[in-house]
């Protein structure tokens, strides 16, 4: 009635009218399509922190259990480091005695 009084032949503004009814009932959102959509959204963040939790907490347990074992690791290494510090002693000191031993049969047999 408003666009007739403005001027506008009235099949033109009910045409108007109408496409704009269809318009506002089809593309605007009601508040309860809002507060429809705030709950589902709310849901899937809920679902989403709950996956993530749980998935946190399987990357801390592999975390876990990956640092023990490197731990685990790392003391056998330091065993091997020990164990190869004492031979290479070992020998040492077996190749000064020997150095020494000859050292002196060679001062004895050049003496004597």
């Amino acid at each position: 009635k408003r666009l007739e009084a403005a001027g506008m032949p009235p099949s033109q503004a009910a045409g108007l009218a109408e496409a704009w009814s269809e318009t506002l009932t089809i593309e605007l959102a009601t508040k309860s399509d809002l507060r429809e959509l705030r709950g589902w959204a709310s849901a899937e963040f809920a679902d989403i922190r709950g996956e993530m939790r749980a998935e946190f907490a399987d990357v801390r347990r592999e975390m876990r259990t990956a640092f023990a074992e490197a731990r685990t690791e790392f003391a056998r290494i330091r065993g091997e480091i020990s164990e190869s510090k004492a031979e290479t002693i070992r020998w040492m000191v077996g190749l000064f005695v020997a150095q020494l031993t000859v050292t002196i049969g060679v001062l004895l047999r050049l003496a004597g």
